[in-house]
């Protein structure tokens, strides 16, 4: 890609010393005739001869640099274009207007923020979760099918149970800290990467 806008720069400069080479031609021109009339001084003229000079020069050291941006631009395409042939390239978007909203686009838009940032959501919402179920109940519930045979061949019985069993611990030995400040641990590593990005 540098190589390709490289050429389209090294082009613009040698199509911008053409023309600055055609009007201190033009300029020269108009002093030479001014002084074979007699109206103009030498000095003039040595210094139009001398602009004209440095034009030629920097038209020449341009094109010995468009040349050289071919050849570079040859190297990843295994050819040597025709710099009239190259196209500008085109920005598909829209620049933002300021900063802020820059940097409202970036964040709306980029990758990883996105990432990063449903990343915070998911870590917030586990936390939450975790911290409210450590303060909750457990409920079990139970249940069990038999067949009972006492061997007399004439009692025999279908037994059901059902049971629901409530756990509630009072204290936890901590556990809910521990649990609170491992997610808060979490959540500041997500913002960290959140301001990386």
């Amino acid at each position: 890609m540098r190589a390709y806008i490289e050429v389209l720069k090294q082009r613009e400069l040698v199509k911008i010393s053409e023309e600055v080479l055609t009007r201190h031609k033009r300029f020269l021109d108009k002093i030479k005739l001014k002084f074979d009339k007699g109206l103009g001084r030498l000095s003039e003229l040595k210094k139009a001869e001398s602009m004209f000079t440095t034009s030629s020069l920097n038209l020449s050291v341009h094109k010995i640099d468009l040349n050289q941006a071919l050849a570079n631009l040859s190297y990843y395409t295994d050819n040597v274009p025709e710099p009239e042939m190259l196209t500008r390239p085109e920005l598909n978007f829209r620049i933002p207007e300021s900063v802020d909203s820059g940097l409202t686009q970036i964040e709306e838009q980029h990758p990883s923020i996105k990432v990063a940032k449903e990343n915070i959501e998911v870590t917030r919402s586990e936390m939450k979760r975790d911290v409210k179920s450590s303060q909750m109940p457990t409920l079990n519930l139970k249940g069990s099918v038999g067949y009972r045979d006492d061997y007399t061949y004439t009692d025999y019985r279908d037994e059901y149970s059902l049971m629901l069993e409530m756990n509630y611990d009072l204290f936890k030995g901590n556990e809910t800290k521990y649990i609170k400040m491992k997610r808060y641990g979490l959540l500041l590593e997500k913002y960290q990467l959140l301001e990386k990005n």
